[in-house]
């Protein structure tokens, strides 16, 4: 079935190499912090900013209608990391320090999930997902492999007069 899939789907994708910042990629990085300064939202301050007539992203200079905000999250991801990798790299190193914070918490989720002692699997389940989120984090991650799923039934002896099944 794969020799039938056009080569473009099978290679995998080559990343761009990362541009260097412009003059006008410092100056949208500057006016987002005057707006985010100014108490507004940091999407609708970079949608500002990118779609300006004068000073904008191309892409969205005069835009009808804003994209969503997974792309302006993206845009502005990118924007910062080439005009301002020192201040995206304290960022980063400011919430893995955060996040070292709640190790402790993150350990003792998973200790509560693997001994069993959790009484509400539902909160369980989201503590062990977040759990794994911040250990993954600061550098504890999960083994690559087989992921192997295992079910135990408990048959506790039946209640005298209930007929099985019921």
């Amino acid at each position: 079935m794969s020799e039938n899939l056009p080569l473009a789907t099978t290679a995998p994708r080559k990343r761009r190499p990362h541009r260097k910042a412009t003059a006008m990629d410092r100056v949208r990085v500057g006016k987002f912090v005057e707006r985010v300064e100014a108490g507004e939202e940091e999407l609708d301050a970079f949608w500002a900013v990118a779609s300006d007539a004068g000073y904008g992203l191309s892409r969205y200079r005069d835009a009808p209608e804003r994209p969503s905000d997974a792309v302006l999250r993206h845009k502005l991801t990118a924007l910062l990391e080439r005009a301002a990798p020192e201040a995206v790299a304290a960022a980063r190193d400011l919430a893995l320090v955060r996040l070292a914070g709640l190790s402790d918490a993150a350990l003792a989720a998973l200790m509560e999930v693997l001994t069993g002692e959790c009484a509400d699997g539902r909160a369980a389940r989201a503590r062990l997902d977040a759990a794994k989120t911040v250990l993954g984090s600061i550098g504890i991650g999960e083994r690559a492999g087989i992921t192997i799923a295992t079910q135990v039934n408990i048959d506790r002896a039946p209640l005298a007069g209930v007929p099985e099944g019921a």
